[in-house]
């Protein structure tokens, strides 16, 4: 099993990291976790949904929430 910790940043940045380790436990069909990723997982579909791939930590109800209070925050500052 290949596990994948990386730190926030912008998502194409992220998945262009992440290319190489999918692509592999693709290949050999083996498991592959990724602990921390953000709201964006929902656009890429198959990425969230491949049986190889799991989000152990991606809660939708937290990011909304996070996204949330990031969004009353920023509208605060302006």
């Amino acid at each position: 099993m290949r596990v994948i910790f990386d730190a926030p940043g912008q998502t194409c940045n992220r998945l262009w990291t992440y290319v190489t380790s999918v692509a592999q436990c693709i290949a050999e069909q083996r498991q592959m976790v990724i602990i921390f990723y953000d709201w964006t997982i929902e656009d890429f579909a198959y990425l969230l949904h491949c049986p190889f791939i799991h989000f152990p930590l991606w809660q939708k109800w937290y990011l909304e929430r996070a996204a949330l209070l990031h969004r009353e925050q920023g509208s605060a500052v302006h």
